[in-house]
């Protein structure tokens, strides 16, 4: 059976009850008609209980960007750690740049010979591969590569690399993805998400008429 009792807010249903307790009591005096009506409204006010309705903030909706981000940030961290365990398989000396950059500059050329510059247009020797051991480009497959130090022309962390040395400098660079060809991959032989090994000597430098 439903109840359809209302008290005002001011009005605790306990003080409600008092009062129809006190109806009762009169009723005693009177027909057994108002009895059995208050007796019925009193054991509505029993029974039924009041419920409180709680507002619940609405949820926040789950930012697509914020979960794009963490899994970048697992993806690269899984990464480094891949590439740290490569070095120490393979025992090289390896040096890691603030961009992530990890490199190995094994053969040094003169000090007198200034380091490359941006502007610079170098020619470079390389055998470029990926973590497991595939070759997938080098110069004797494809020749040489020239181009201008800064353009953008080639992976970004091919270029920081190139900054370091001089010419008639070699050596071993370890390219992160996003210092590579990224998600994407390069369309043809770089995978997606791929970790570079490259091999480089710088054969030639042509100073910028800048410089």
């Amino acid at each position: 059976m439903g109840c359809f009792l209302f008290f005002p807010s001011s009005k605790s249903p306990r003080r409600a009850t008092g009062r129809l307790e006190r109806a009762v009591r009169k009723s005693n005096l009177k027909g057994g008609g108002v009895f059995a009506g208050i007796f019925l409204l009193l054991f509505c006010l029993v029974s039924c209980r009041e419920k409180t309705v709680i507002a619940l903030p609405p949820q926040a909706t789950p930012d697509p960007k914020e979960h794009l981000v963490e899994a970048q940030k697992i993806s690269a961290r899984q990464e480094r750690e891949s590439i740290q365990s490569f070095v120490e398989r393979s025992g090289w000396p390896m040096q890691e740049s603030p961009s992530g950059l990890w490199y190995h500059i094994y053969h040094s050329g003169s000090p007198d010979v200034p380091k490359v510059e941006r502007g610079d247009v170098v020619k470079i020797t390389y055998t470029l591969r990926l973590l497991s051991g595939e070759i997938i480009a080098s110069s004797e497959m494809d020749g040489p590569k020239t181009f201008v130090v800064g353009h953008s022309e080639v992976e970004n962390g091919l270029e920081e690399a190139v900054l370091l040395m001089r010419q008639g400098e070699s050596a071993r660079l370890i390219l992160p993805s996003h210092l590579a060809f990224g998600l994407s991959g390069d369309g043809e032989r770089v995978p997606s998400q791929a970790t570079l090994l490259y091999d480089i000597t710088i054969q030639d430098v042509l100073i910028s008429p800048e410089h």
